[in-house]
């Protein structure tokens, strides 16, 4: 960054707002390397960005990324549609190549799906058909080989 006067680590979704403030060195088009701690991550993902301020007040943000919690394997951040017709997405973060178990059964308990999920990059997607599902509730559940750590969600085939 060119006039570069210092930059904010914040955390944008979590409302903690800035977290550090770091002095910048200035004019410099060299690759220049700054850290900076959180103290107080939170315990399952954690969502962090830079606010780089130039000297004239003129500011931008990096891209939001997130970290995982110190003892999670995986995190399933988000699931769409629900309620859905033909399929719902799963978006995963993955500490290391994981292998994980998924379960889904209908509201009086009955499986009526399993298989194990071979995710290797640590952002995943996951397409669940709902194809021979009959219409109502399910209970999909993921879960480590190790027992663990797991997930429960309900969803609604329409």
């Amino acid at each position: 960054f060119i006039h570069n006067g210092y930059t904010f680590l914040c955390q944008p979704i979590s409302g903690r707002g800035k977290l550090s403030k770091i002095k910048a060195a200035g004019n410099s088009s060299a690759l220049l390397r700054y850290t900076s701690s959180d103290y107080y991550p939170y315990e399952t993902i954690t969502y962090y960005r830079l606010k780089q301020v130039d000297y004239d007040g003129k500011y931008s943000y990096s891209k939001i990324i997130s970290l995982l919690g110190n003892d999670l394997n995986f995190a399933l951040v988000k699931h769409y549609p629900n309620p859905a017709k033909d399929e719902v997405f799963f978006y995963f973060l993955l500490d290391e190549n994981k292998s994980l178990q998924l379960e889904v059964t209908d509201m009086y308990g009955k499986l009526v799906k399993s298989e194990t999920l071979e995710m290797s990059e640590p952002e995943e997607y996951f397409q669940l058909s709902l194809h021979n599902f009959a219409p109502g509730m399910y209970c999909v559940r993921f879960f480590d080989k190790e027992g663990s750590q797991q997930q429960i969600i309900k969803i609604c085939k329409e």
